[in-house]
């Protein structure tokens, strides 16, 4: 199964269902969504995902995106879970995750995937796993689950790290 593909993508929403809950019902914020793929493979878990990204291409959401927009939650300013994937190391860590706790509601949880090793390009932190760990437990969060794939997986060199974290 190819990284990034839709299957992809709904096996690591189904792996987060796994270690946090059900998602069915929960409300989402997925920062850097980037074209919004990933807000579907959520939705298709039963989440109500909205998104935040910077890129030109970042989701539109219509109405006719979602089956009953009567529905839909209005935009909470707390969240059940948030999602931060290969986006956490653009931020200013710790304002991010200082950030990102205060948003989550108690027993919220919270799902990171990123890269780790040399920083290239416009990266500029790729903290081991280690060093995440503790930033993460400094800011309140408690490992649930972590997966670490090898240097060479997918179209990058470097490793990745995916955690799931409740508050």
């Amino acid at each position: 199964m190819p990284r990034g593909s839709a299957a992809w993508e709904a096996w690591e929403a189904a792996w987060i269902a796994s270690t946090v809950g059900p998602l069915d019902g929960a409300i989402v914020l997925d920062i850097g969504a980037g074209e919004g793929r990933w807000m579907g493979s959520l939705m298709a878990q039963g989440a109500w995902a909205y998104g935040v990204d910077s890129h030109p291409r970042s989701p539109r959401v219509e109405p006719a995106d979602f089956p009953d927009m009567s529905q839909a939650p209005l935009l909470p300013t707390r969240w059940d879970g948030i999602t931060c994937r290969e986006t956490l190391y653009y931020l200013p860590l710790d304002k991010a995750l200082q950030a990102i706790h205060a948003l989550l509601l108690p027993g919220g949880w919270f799902h990171i995937k990123s890269r780790h090793g040399t920083p290239s390009g416009p990266i500029t932190h790729q903290p081991s796993p280690d060093v995440y760990a503790d930033m993460l437990e400094r800011h309140g969060f408690r490992l649930v689950a972590e997966r670490r794939m090898p240097r060479g997986w997918g179209r990058y060199p470097a490793r990745f790290l995916t955690l799931a974290l409740r508050i």
